[in-house]
């Protein structure tokens, strides 16, 4: 064959399975699940989350930067860097908290059985222990790049004009998936039962559910049908959850702050209210010799929010898009999700950058939907994004979320993390205390659709404007009215009838909206060429000053960080301390940016 026809060949296998992969691929978003996105924006048994980011580079200084902290200084008095069960981590590493690895050969091996036995296939990836502190996660069996055309070698140009294929790396059984349909359908009839009994009464609802099926797998031990997925999950975390009293003093004046305390309270005033369901559960489940505590709620809570998933449901028989309604018209349907724990896919940890996502072949609405593995959650590798080498780590992308939020739900940071954030918040007095245009400016932003809470991103130096969205101005608008402006437009408001938020939105009340929104500006325009916007600038500008006076006079100026992170013993210092110290910098850093931005926008 001449090296015309092996070409021409070659780009014809590429072409027939690139074809393949479209016809039959519903790609999903790639792991950035709704039920994480519940702990963020909803509201459950458990309780508000908070929506969360930090970067920073390194360089070198020294070791005596860290008597510039005194709440560091106590931890390091207190013997924490010699500590033998001190947490220390590569400072690259965006991983999960996981166990040291002494005794994972064992359950390793189960594990592994486990898995294969339920139809799980590992054809390119290795269970294996990342290091030696963050337990066990995926890596590549072979070299999974693709040939790239080489300028010098004008037999490799043909390369160029290919997509490159995408590598199946591992399929995991949804039969394994840990819901709230598995302690309903638990083989002990006695436990499904009391389950049940749970869900009617309103006792808990699906998540606590399945966090409390894990505190009874748990105490099950190797009694429980899911023992050898228990024995590999981690038993203590990086969250700062499971901080002690100094760590969390380490970030006091951020957001994350506050939000810890809150849903530590929050899980013991949840667990006390649980406690005999609880107990009842072990006894069914025949576990004697322990009792429910709250250390063992905290871990189950920890396992479910830092793994669940959503994928959709395999058995729903509609298509996701759309179907025809009664009288032959387009219904809209939306897809059904299953909400859980998937053993095996659960090990990848986080990359930004990531080349590899899941998905479910033959889910519904795919055009060969039922034809390939719809039972299975599939690891796709596209070389196009990066190569895999063997023995690399298989990540995936947990979304576009800020270091807030990922040191919260899975506690790690990432260094020049692309999504980092600032929480804005505009503080209102206690509801108790509104006087009467407090009360008015409180409605015209629930009849606007604003908020008093919003998250900034690192403004751009080209377009320093686009940092704040039109909607953090039209409520610094609302914000900075008088009592009286604020009443006179919420009079107005009412008489034209768009003032009830929960009767919705009219095309009317929409024109009417924005034609306050146009007046008001108008009416107090100012000199300049920021007319009507005066007021919310100042307003805006005063509250990111404020926020760098608080996160400053809490953990100290940006100078005193930059200090510890350049000093050259950093990396010696315990896990928890640095991704603190790492988390509280990069908001320093953001705030002083936002502050720029806004004095460059506004000439304040």
């Amino acid at each position: 064959m001449t090296w015309a026809n092996r070409a021409a060949s070659q780009v014809g296998v590429a072409c027939r399975w690139t074809l393949c992969l479209k016809k039959t691929r519903i790609a999903l978003t790639p792991a950035t699940s709704a039920c994480r996105a519940l702990l963020i924006q909803g509201e459950s048994l458990l309780g508000h989350g908070v929506a969360w980011r930090t970067y920073g580079t390194r360089g070198s200084q020294t070791a005596s930067a860290f008597a510039c902290s005194p709440i560091l200084a106590s931890i390091l008095a207190a013997g924490f860097l010699t500590s033998s069960s001190s947490v220390a981590e590569p400072d690259s590493s965006n991983r999960r908290s996981g166990d040291p690895n002494a005794g994972y050969n064992a359950v390793h091996t189960d594990f592994v059985k486990w898995l294969k036995g339920a139809g799980a296939d590992l054809r390119q990836v290795d269970i294996r222990a990342c290091d030696d502190h963050t337990g066990l996660g995926l890596s590549a069996k072979s070299d999974l790049s693709f040939p790239r055309a080489k300028l010098w070698a004008p037999w490799t140009w043909w390369r160029a004009a290919l997509p490159s294929p995408k590598h199946i790396l591992a399929k995991f059984p949804l039969s394994l998936m840990v819901t709230a349909d598995s302690p309903l359908e638990h083989p002990q009839l006695a436990l499904a039962t009391l389950y049940a009994a749970l869900v009617e009464n309103g006792t808990v609802d699906e998540q606590a559910l399945v966090i409390l099926h894990l505190m009874v797998e748990k105490a099950r031990g190797k009694e429980s049908e899911i023992a050898p997925y228990i024995a590999i999950l981690p038993t203590h975390f990086t969250t700062p959850l499971f901080y002690t009293a100094n760590e969390l003093e380490l970030i006091r004046g951020t957001p994350l702050f506050e939000a810890t305390r809150s849903k530590q309270r929050t899980l013991q005033r949840v667990f006390d209210q649980i406690y005999p369901a609880a107990k009842a559960l072990y006894r069914a489940a025949g576990v004697k010799d322990s009792d429910p505590n709250v250390s063992d709620f905290a871990w189950a809570y920890s396992i479910f929010w830092s793994r669940a998933l959503a994928v959709p449901d395999p058995h729903q028989t509609e298509l996701a898009s759309v179907r025809s309604g009664s009288k032959g018209e387009e219904m809209e349907v939306e897809r059904r999700m299953i909400v859980g724990l998937i053993p095996g896919l659960d090990l990848c940890n986080h990359s930004s950058q990531s080349s590899v996502t899941w998905t479910v072949f033959g889910a519904p609405g795919s055009p060969l939907a039922g034809t390939e593995a719809p039972d299975m959650v599939t690891l796709v590798h596209n070389p196009q994004r990066g190569a895999l080498r063997p023995m690399d780590e298989v990540r995936i992308d947990y979304g576009e979320k800020g270091n807030e939020e990922l040191l919260f739900l899975y506690g790690f940071v990432e260094e020049g993390n692309p999504h980092e954030t600032l929480m804005l918040h505009y503080p209102l007095p206690e509801e108790s205390k509104w006087n009467l245009g407090t009360q008015a400016k409180v409605q015209l932003l629930q009849t606007f659709g604003l908020t008093v809470q919003f998250f900034l991103g690192m403004p751009d130096e080209r377009n320093v404007a686009a940092a704040f969205p039109q909607e953090l101005m039209d409520a610094m608008m609302v914000l900075s009215m008088t009592d009286d402006e604020a009443e006179g437009y919420l009079r107005m408001v009412q008489q034209w009838g768009a003032g009830d938020p929960a009767t919705g939105e009219s095309a009317e009340g929409v024109q009417v909206m924005d034609s306050l929104r146009a007046a008001w500006r108008d009416a107090t325009a100012s000199k300049g060429d920021a007319p009507g916007r005066r007021p919310a600038e100042e307003l805006l500008v005063d509250l990111l000053r404020n926020k760098v006076s608080e996160l400053e006079l809490a953990s100290g100026a940006v100078a005193d960080d930059l200090k510890i992170f350049n000093a050259d013993n950093f990396k010696d210092l315990p896990y928890n301390v640095k991704t603190c110290v790492r988390y509280r910098l990069g908001q320093k850093l953001l705030a002083k940016k936002l502050v720029e931005a806004a004095q460059s926008m506004t000439g304040i």
